[in-house]
């Protein structure tokens, strides 16, 4: 018999080798002397030196520190948020499929009044309400967030409802919190795991859009899309201020995009 020849999963490595060069070049400067994000105007808007290699900003800050710090906080904060969301949306969702009747009617009932609006206007007028930040954002953002896993797992949980080893847990009276974390968790975790990647970058776009609308992190955090909105003001003589982050933002997004699409792809194989 002729071995099958293994496919190579292009999307997968051009988006692990996309986010580590991202993610290398980042942190070789995050950790040079080079680095600052401090304010200072008497340096505003200074074109490429030797101490500034891309040019300061309207704020006086080093423009390649607050692109690379950019980077790293879009990431970690999208990181953060799917896999809080992902946690208690797929907690609720598997609890909803096991218990039934109320709970389920409860739990989907509140996902679907979530699912029927545009996350990006929740989050939108929920962060109207709040002082930007960084905490703030993140319950925002996973508020918003929680209702799909809440669905995709009461899905797959209905699957495996009445499956032989559910009833034998049932049968030894096992509470529905046992069944969800010793039996449930481990075999609907790999589609919750590619649905968290493909969510990523979802919620850098969330992230980065709020921020350009100044209802995001706050001021004093840089962000790819604060800078993207401050610099609009200087677009035409100092083009770089839009240009450096917007191509940061989306090189962040496709590499992301493209392991989301790898791993889903490798997953469709098994």
């Amino acid at each position: 018999m002729k071995r099958e020849k293994k496919q190579i999963n292009i999307r997968l490595i051009l988006g692990v080798s996309m986010l580590m060069v991202l993610l290398g070049v980042s942190s070789v400067f995050l950790l040079s002397s080079s680095f600052s994000t401090d304010f200072n105007m008497s340096k505003r808007m200074q074109k490429s030196s030797s101490s500034h290699l891309l040019g300061t900003d309207e704020l006086g800050r080093d423009r390649l520190s607050c692109v690379v710090y950019g980077i790293l906080v879009s990431l970690a904060l999208s990181i953060v948020v799917v896999l809080i969301s992902g946690g208690i949306g797929s907690f609720l969702g598997m609890l909803a499929g096991l218990a039934g009747g109320v709970v389920d009617k409860v739990i989907m009932w509140c996902a679907d009044i979530i699912l029927a609006f545009p996350g990006i206007l929740l989050a939108m007028a929920a962060a109207a309400f709040f002082k930007p930040g960084p905490v703030t954002l993140v319950l925002i953002l996973t508020c918003v967030g929680w209702a799909g896993y809440a669905r995709l797992a009461r899905a797959e949980t209905l699957k495996y409802k009445h499956r032989d080893f559910i009833t034998a847990a049932r049968g030894y009276n096992a509470s529905t919190v046992h069944i969800v974390t010793g039996h449930l968790i481990g075999l609907v975790l790999p589609l919750l795991i590619v649905q968290v990647s493909l969510d990523i970058p979802g919620v850098i776009i969330s992230e980065s859009g709020l921020d350009y609308l100044g209802i995001g992190l706050g001021a004093d955090i840089p962000s790819l899309g604060q800078l993207i909105s401050n610099a609009q003001a200087n677009m035409f003589s100092s083009p770089e201020g839009v240009i450096i982050p917007g191509i940061a933002l989306s090189m962040l997004i496709i590499s992301v995009t493209f392991m989301a699409e790898g791993l889903k792809k490798k997953k469709r194989k098994f």
